[in-house]
């Protein structure tokens, strides 16, 4: 049967045996299965496929997904990452210093005293010594302090640096949203994975 050759006979195939030909189709969480699927139907639907076997078609859509899902993930990371179109220049800069200083004094001293008692009697005019006391002192001192400054910095640096003008940007941003029409994007390769005499 002919109509059974192209992929939406395969599929309407598979609807009468209550069978899913995309049931194992394997996608990203923030794909919507039903969008995909309708995107490869509308874009291949009326194509012929290169396997005909319905079981073997099943399950080699099943293995392609599964195979392709790493670069689905990456494609829908990158489509959902945020971005001001009219900033060429987007910089973040962050770093850190330290800076000891070290104080530190010595001081020291001595010193010392001699006190001589003397005294005379009722016989003689001279003195004579009649006691001697000597003390000597000495001190020293030390100090010392390290003090530690740390200095940290943080900056966001962005804007326009004026090499393409804001309206070049705006139009290269809605060319490259519209080139990323991811489930679109699977659906033309799915078309070259599976149609015949396709040039891709």
């Amino acid at each position: 049967m002919l109509w059974k050759m192209t992929l939406n006979g395969l599929y309407d195939y598979g609807q009468l045996r209550n069978d899913d030909l995309f049931e194992d189709m394997i996608l990203p969480d923030h794909l919507d299965k039903e969008v995909v699927l309708n995107s490869i139907l509308i874009e291949c639907g009326e194509l012929p496929v290169m396997w005909a076997d319905y079981p073997f078609l099943k399950n080699h859509i099943r293995v392609w997904f599964k195979r392709k899902k790493p670069i689905f993930d990456k494609m829908v990371e990158l489509k959902e990452l945020e971005f001001n179109p009219l900033y060429n220049y987007d910089r973040f800069e962050e770093y850190e210093d330290s800076e000891t200083e070290n104080n530190s004094a010595t001081s020291s001293g001595s010193g010392g005293a001699t006190n001589t008692n003397a005294a005379t009697s009722y016989e003689s005019e001279t003195f004579k010594n009649t006691d001697k006391q000597t003390s000597e002192s000495s001190n020293s001192a030390r100090s010392s302090s390290d003090t530690t400054r740390d200095f940290k910095h943080s900056a966001h640096l962005f804007g326009n640096i004026g090499v393409t003008t804001s309206v070049d940007m705006l139009v290269q941003a809605a060319d490259e949203w519209y080139s990323r029409d991811i489930p679109q994007i699977i659906a033309e390769e799915f078309k070259c994975d599976f149609c015949i005499g396709l040039y891709c």
